[in-house]
């Protein structure tokens, strides 16, 4: 008789554990169909690419940036495949802001936001000694207290539906800061630090809470602290070293991992899918590290040690070429100084 109900008890349990799964079919499983979600940072380099993704595996977006050409932009190809979507210029760095755009989002989705994707935020700061006085306030307001209000004035609404998906952009710097950037690798361990405690405190609620950490990810233009230096250059000029540098650093990006390939901001998009579908759903208080094996590199290793140096000379390889310049590609008809004091 024990042993009966104990068989019974283990069907019953199968059954209702297949039924809430619905489907085993990996196109159902791993599709943001009919998800409502509200994504920031949706003009940048990666945010579009995550709009797009989502919008063409059957989400809802609303999209938020301060850029307001570019998210018109990606609202539009967003519209283009077939997604219902929105977009609504704010400020991440207000208080008010971050309020009035929970507000816009709980009504064009009817009080239910599915998921939020956390993407905005500055994507890198300089070395302590020349940064700004302003610098901190500014890294901290637009990427960890715009997170923190939002989160906090879309949580209840979450509570009331039973459930809901939130995820963060960090960085593998939040794990293991890589060069002179403290402001930036602070401010994405800050946002860890929180994704995993909120993990913790809204679970019972069915609220899932997790983070992607990339490393190295190209866009489609050099990496962001080139910017500086290319916005130095005539604009005549510009596109041509854009693309010189972008090639340099597509070498020096597989040299600072152990995949051989680029990281692509459709990496990123997907493993965010994959957050918010329901083949996570026991999935929360996680961080996908999605850095081709950047925090694995051994470089006390022999061969760490040779790749160490590969990368030094790609990095070299870049600013040489941008040394070697004509003078009359830059604005000021001279060097910035910073070239000098390398290359003197």
């Amino acid at each position: 008789m024990v042993q009966w109900w104990l068989d019974f008890a283990i069907k019953r349990r199968e059954k209702k554990l297949n039924d809430a799964f619905g489907s085993l079919q990996a196109g159902d499983v791993f599709s943001a169909r009919g998800r409502r979600v509200l994504l920031t940072g949706a003009a940048g380099h990666i945010g579009s690419v995550i709009a797009k993704v989502f919008a063409l595996n059957g989400a809802e977006m609303f999209l938020t940036d301060i850029n307001q050409a570019g998210l018109d932009e990606v609202c539009a190809e967003c519209a283009a495949a077939g997604a219902k979507a929105r977009a609504h210029a704010a400020d991440l760095r207000s208080t008010d802001a971050m309020k009035a755009l929970a507000q816009e989002t709980l009504a064009f989705f009817d009080n239910r936001v599915d998921a939020l994707i956390h993407c905005g935020g500055l994507t890198w700061s300089y070395p302590m000694l020349h940064e700004d006085d302003e610098a901190f306030d500014r890294h901290f307001q637009t990427s960890v207290r715009s997170f923190w209000n939002l989160a906090r004035a879309l949580l209840p609404s979450m509570k009331a539906a039973g459930g809901g998906s939130i995820t963060v952009i960090a960085s593998t710097h939040g794990h293991r800061a890589d060069g002179a950037c403290a402001l930036y690798a602070a401010s994405k361990a800050a946002l860890l630090s929180m994704t995993g405690t909120l993990a913790g405190e809204f679970g019972a609620d069915g609220i899932r809470v997790n983070s992607v950490s990339p490393g190295w990810i190209l866009g489609y233009k050099p990496k962001y602290y080139w910017d500086r230096a290319l916005d130095l250059i005539k604009p005549e000029f510009r596109a041509e070293a854009a693309e010189k540098v972008a090639g340099h650093q597509d070498e020096l990006a597989k040299l600072i991992q152990t995949l051989p390939r680029v990281g692509r901001p459709e990496d990123v998009a997907m493993a965010c899918l994959y957050l918010t579908s329901d083949a996570a759903r026991f999935v929360t208080g996680a961080d996908i590290v999605l850095d081709g094996g950047k925090t694995r590199v051994q470089f006390e290793s022999r061969a760490g040690i040779a790749q160490m140096r590969r990368r030094y000379e790609a990095e070299d390889a870049t600013h040489q070429y941008l040394h070697n310049l004509p003078l009359e590609y830059w604005l000021a008809g001279e060097l910035p100084p910073w070239h000098h004091k390398r290359h003197k």
